[in-house]
């Protein structure tokens, strides 16, 4: 059946809300990929962005093209370091310094000097001079269900010990001597370094043990973010961030009133169970599908945002004419997840808790036919969960197109 869509400009993207926070993701492999989330804080009434990955920076959402809603991402969770997932940092933090805003960006330990060199070498040459950051340190909270990967302490250790690449409390600019610095016109005046042109913190998270998570970061609203492996071509991985809620009122204080609620609070007396912690959202970043099994909060999230780069059927006229279709040992191989995988998956019941299925990442090779392959090859039962992330297509987040009715 053909499907007529109206023209929208192909850097669009739109708005979805899903399990109560808003979502905007342009995601094509290859291309990039940004996800902006906007997580529901002050009792409904507030939002705070986070951003998982940065790989491109879209226009504003349609009519207006404002400014793009990454802008608004104060903190980012970086998946791991290919272009496509990276790529638009620097012009984030850049953007955000216009207005004295400022980027903190999680990323995989063995990605932070690298990036950290990326930054400095933009900032050197937007300001024309070398110029000196100090990176925060990480979390340091050990990991949450296993001891974390030695790979990854060696890796965190070896970037503590390069030059300039500590972890809070090295000096980055330990290249640049005094002089350089005294001859810098926005030199700060207490310490001689020269002022950066963007506020840009590069923390680096080591790599935990699979199937386990490792405390990256608190939020407002009562949110934290922990961090879990993935299985991709280089370091990688996942993000869960987690809710926290004041527990149930106890049995013996249903019948009290509220001044004698608040005699026990100040008696130090607990009016309330111990508090709530919810999945609210996994990221998973480029991984294939055995990378998330071990990973118990993949399965207990209320919305998974999870990549399917390939599928077994049709692609966009043309593409890749002659080849045989891409099957699960390709998409493996590649470090990606495939349709034929998110079967398995559903078939051994792990998708039972899931609320909500957003699917991204999809290959350039399927350009206008990702809809149809959805349907065609995942299950008829699982359709109602998932949503699809086409922006990259010209259709915009929370388009019916994007959506399935009820099965």
């Amino acid at each position: 059946e053909r499907v007529v869509r109206p023209w929208v400009p192909q850097s669009s993207w739109g708005l979805m809300e899903l399990c109560g926070h808003t979502v905007r993701a342009w995601s094509s492999s290859g291309v990039g990929t940004s996800i902006a989330v906007g997580l529901i804080t002050g009792g409904g009434k507030k939002r705070e962005t986070i951003a998982f990955d940065c790989g491109v920076l879209p226009l504003g959402e349609p009519p207006d093209a404002g400014p793009p809603a990454m802008l608004s991402a104060g903190t980012i969770f970086l998946s791991h370091a290919h272009v496509d997932h990276c790529g638009a940092l620097v012009s984030i933090a850049r953007a955000r310094a216009m207005s004295g805003g400022k980027v903190t960006c999680y990323c995989p330990a063995s990605a932070a000097d690298g990036l950290r060199a990326l930054r400095d070498t933009y900032a050197r040459l937007d300001a024309g001079e070398p110029t000196c950051y100090r990176d925060p340190s990480p979390h340091g909270a050990p990991a949450l269900d296993a001891d974390r990967d030695p790979g990854g302490s060696a890796r965190a250790a070896a970037a503590r010990a390069a030059p300039g690449g500590g972890d809070g409390g090295g000096d980055a600019c330990a290249a640049h001597d005094a002089t350089a610095h005294s001859r810098s016109a926005g030199a700060d005046r207490a310490g001689g370094r020269p002022q950066p042109p963007f506020n840009l913190s590069i923390v680096g998270i080591e790599r935990p043990a699979a199937g386990a998570e490792v405390a990256v970061t608190g939020l407002g609203g009562g949110y934290s973010v922990t961090a879990f492996a993935t299985d991709h071509r280089i370091d990688s991985l996942g993000f869960v961030v987690r809710s926290s809620a004041r527990g149930p009122l106890l049995p013996e204080c249903q019948e009290l009133s509220g001044q004698e609620l608040g005699a026990r609070a100040k008696a130090n007396v607990a009016n309330y169970g111990d508090r709530v912690q919810t999945v609210e959202i996994v990221y998973t970043g480029d991984t294939t599908a055995a990378g998330l099994e071990p990973v118990a909060a993949v399965w207990q999230t209320r919305l998974l945002i999870m990549e399917c780069t390939f599928f077994t059927g049709r692609r966009k006229s043309g593409a890749g004419s002659g080849r045989a279709p891409p099957d699960r040992a390709f998409a493996a191989a590649r470090g990606h997840v495939h349709a034929a995988d998110i079967v398995d998956l559903y078939d051994r019941g792990l998708f039972a808790n899931v609320a909500r299925l957003l699917l991204v990442h999809f290959s350039a090779r399927y350009h206008g036919t990702v809809r149809a392959c959805v349907q065609a090859e995942l299950p008829g039962e699982l359709l109602p969960k998932v949503v699809l992330a086409l922006a990259a297509e010209g259709i915009p987040d929370g388009s019916p197109l994007g959506q399935f009715a009820p099965a």
